[in-house]
């Protein structure tokens, strides 16, 4: 019996040998990621991130300019955000948002916002959402601007925050 709790006793503190260096060595993955860029975004550990995107003047009658936002909140709480603008007003804009977290090089979407606005020149869509610690996570954000027939987008996504 005694043995036996020997043995658990050994194999506990080997296995928590065994996790500590798996940690640490996820915590240096991440720091030498940092710069990287990922599908156009900088993988960076700063505290907020913003995108822009803007349709030029002759190709856009009415969608002007999109953005995208997400911000460390702290507490795993990360606040995203997009704002559509449009040079006049147009019958509806759409601004949707998506989270995006990055798994094994690819951009996975966690959380999506949809936000339809009508009869007006500008669109906001915002959100804070609970994450997992680890990871780098991002905003896309796709605008949309519609006027009887016409239908004009674009998208903007910010850097990759480390949280």
């Amino acid at each position: 019996m005694k043995l036996i709790k020997k043995f658990f006793a050994c194999l506990l503190i080997l296995t928590s040998i065994m996790s500590l260096g798996i940690t640490v060595s996820a915590e240096e993955d991440w720091e030498r990621l940092l710069g990287t860029v990922v599908d156009g975004s900088v993988l960076t550990n700063e505290s907020e991130s913003t995108g822009t995107a803007r349709e030029a003047i002759s190709r856009g009658y009415y969608l002007s300019n999109g953005s995208s936002y997400i911000s460390n909140e702290g507490n795993n709480i990360v606040y995203v955000s997009g704002t559509t603008t449009c040079h006049r007003t147009a019958d509806e804009i759409r601004t949707d948002v998506f989270l995006q977290r990055l798994v094994n090089g690819n951009w996975i979407t966690v959380a999506y916002h949809h936000q339809t606005d009508y009869n007006t020149y500008y669109s906001h869509n915002g959100f804070e959402v609970v994450v997992t610690h680890g990871y780098f996570y991002r905003t896309v954000t796709n605008h949309v601007a519609i006027k009887g027939d016409t239908v004009e987008n674009l998208s903007s996504e910010t850097d990759g925050l480390y949280i």
